[in-house]
């Protein structure tokens, strides 16, 4: 596994971990953590996934391609203007994950420049649904432990 250079949160490092382990034996692409850089106060860690079809594009024009996913995790009074940042860059899914005394995952989809066009929630024991990671198996509970070896 990868060594990230700054600590990532628990439940980001276990949902890194359980995306990462979902991705590995599909070959789809490779996650990236990193600091947030466009607010230097809060400085929060998000994660990252960019599709093989993204490396891969023979599209050479100047237009960015945003990655396929993007998540973060808030405490339960935290704040962010991420996801709006994300639906306008068009970042085709964005995950916000909320923690207190357990974990709530909501799911962005459909990006535009007025924000998301879809919201998908999940908590406790329900299975996340993701458009990206179609076949994952995982639910918000499951977040606030590591994942079994």
């Amino acid at each position: 596994m990868m060594k990230i250079p700054f600590p990532l949160p628990p439940v980001l490092a276990h949902l890194h971990e359980r995306l990462e382990r979902y991705t590995e034996h599909r070959e789809y692409g490779f996650f990236l953590a990193e600091q947030d850089r466009n607010n230097q106060a809060q400085g929060q860690p998000v994660l990252i996934y960019i599709t093989e079809k993204q490396l891969t594009s023979t599209d050479t024009s100047p237009a960015r391609r945003p990655p396929a996913f993007m998540g973060e995790v808030l405490a339960p009074e935290g704040q962010s203007d991420r996801l709006e940042r994300c639906a306008k860059a068009g970042v085709f899914e964005f995950w916000r994950v909320r923690t207190s005394e357990d974990v709530e995952v909501r799911i962005y989809l459909q990006p535009s420049e007025s924000g998301y066009g879809e919201e998908r929630v999940f908590r406790g024991d329900e299975r996340v649904q993701s458009a990206v990671f179609d076949e994952l198996e995982l639910t918000p509970r499951e977040l606030l432990q590591p994942p079994p070896e």
